[in-house]
């Protein structure tokens, strides 16, 4: 396929949305392109909150890595904050928030653009 997205000449990845968790903004299926976002280790509170990122955090406990398309909130609790940020989802009637631990964040992803394309019938 190829898609021109002038407004995102700096984006360096797509992925597609799996589940319902980002509707009604990002439907099941649609493609988000993302933009790579240098995680500020030293400050990582530094993020623009309330945005739509791709972020890839690694298990502790079986080194396997996931993705998770989500709005990153940071936590009020000044401590709390310092260790981890709140993962939304959209669609807040059958999804809850849960946690990502800051450290396990292997690498974070702006969605700039969101690509759907349905089929007429």
């Amino acid at each position: 396929r190829y898609w021109y997205l002038p407004d995102c000449k700096d984006c360096e990845g797509v992925a597609q949305i799996v589940g319902n968790s980002m509707t009604p903004a990002l439907p099941a299926g649609c493609w988000v392109a993302l933009k790579k976002y240098t995680l500020p280790r030293n400050n990582p509170n530094a993020i623009p909150f309330g945005n739509i990122f791709g972020v890839v955090v690694e298990d502790e406990i079986t080194g396997d890595y996931h993705g998770h398309i989500k709005v990153i909130r940071r936590y009020k609790d000044q401590e709390v904050s310092r260790k981890y940020w709140i993962a939304h989802s959209i669609n807040e009637k059958e999804f809850d928030d849960f946690d990502i631990e800051i450290a396990q964040v292997r690498s974070l992803w702006i969605v700039k653009q969101h690509i759907v394309s349905d089929i007429l019938l």
